[in-house]
């Protein structure tokens, strides 16, 4: 897998919910959720990482949108 796509959606009580193939992670702010989502990937793609992990969402998508070289 080259590229892992993230979509963000934030609650209505401000925080911040990630789903990506089977990994789901929510925080309160998108620094925390950038965190638990790049622990969630090394979990869960153990032996064959994603080397780009790309945060979006039709909400926050020019806040969030984020690639990054894992």
């Amino acid at each position: 897998m080259n590229e892992l796509v993230v979509f963000v959606e934030q609650g209505p009580d401000g925080g911040f919910t990630a789903q990506a193939d089977s990994i789901v992670a929510q925080a309160e702010d998108m620094e925390s959720l950038r965190r638990r989502v790049f622990e969630a990937v090394r979990k869960e793609y153990l032996h064959h990482s994603p080397s780009v992990i790309r945060f979006t969402s039709h909400r926050v998508a020019r806040r969030a949108r984020v690639s990054v070289a894992v």
